[in-house]
């Protein structure tokens, strides 16, 4: 299912394999970012669980809720697998061999606890303290400012810088060229039995009063 466009774009999707994230262009793995499904009443019903209590002797109904989303941006309903998943550490967790961490719950496996998803040892409100939960939204905040506004990053600004550079340099080697043709067409020396200017006696050779003079009656002579 490696080619398969999916109907709407559910990050579960991505842990079950069923879509492969590095075959995503980064327009497609934007696209989980910003137009994740939004699950509706019928989509929650999906995730509902009967929980009993030993002691009282009577169960009631969990399910996913949909304030949990609203309280945390980075969490998503996966309709796929009738949990939760962080978006950006699904898209971004740093898979290196730089930590021991390996992603658990609502990365590698869906939230479906839903007995504890808040509080002080809630697993949302644990999740959002975790350092590749971190590393990833920043990694996730930078790429969403790269496509949104690409004039703004860095490989952007130093393109635009070093296109700048050679330009300059460009019309400072046509106008050297151009006031060589253009002595060459007068039959005009630019060399003289000197080749060196000295300070000391204001005296400049014969090149460098021509060459100089000439260089200024050329169209690029500006950008010098």
């Amino acid at each position: 299912m490696q080619g398969a466009v999916p109907q709407f774009h559910d990050v579960g999707d991505i842990v079950s394999g069923k879509v492969h994230l590095h075959t995503l262009s980064p327009h497609e793995k934007f696209k989980y970012l910003d137009q994740h499904v939004v699950p509706n009443a019928k989509m929650l019903s999906e995730s509902v669980q009967t929980v009993t209590r030993q002691k009282e002797g009577r169960s009631y109904y969990l399910k996913f809720q949909e304030s949990w989303l609203v309280y945390f941006k980075w969490l998503v309903y996966s309709r796929s697998a009738k949990g939760g998943h962080c978006k950006y550490c699904v898209l971004f967790f740093a898979n290196d061999n730089s930590t021991r961490t390996k992603p658990g719950v609502l990365v590698a496996t869906p939230f479906t606890n839903f007995r504890k998803a808040t509080g002080k040892d809630g697993i949302l409100t644990s999740h959002e303290k975790l350092q590749y939960h971190k590393d990833a939204m920043m990694a996730g905040s930078e790429f969403k400012g790269y496509l949104n506004n690409p004039e703004q990053t860095v490989p952007f600004m130093m393109s635009t810088l070093n296109q700048s550079q050679y330009e300059i340099k460009i019309h400072i080697l046509r106008s050297i060229v151009d006031t060589v043709l253009l002595g060459g067409k007068q039959n005009i020396s630019l060399r003289g039995h000197r080749d060196t200017f000295s300070d000391d006696t204001l005296t400049v050779s014969t090149f460098w009063r021509s060459f100089s003079s000439w260089l200024q009656m050329t169209r690029y002579c500006k950008l010098i």
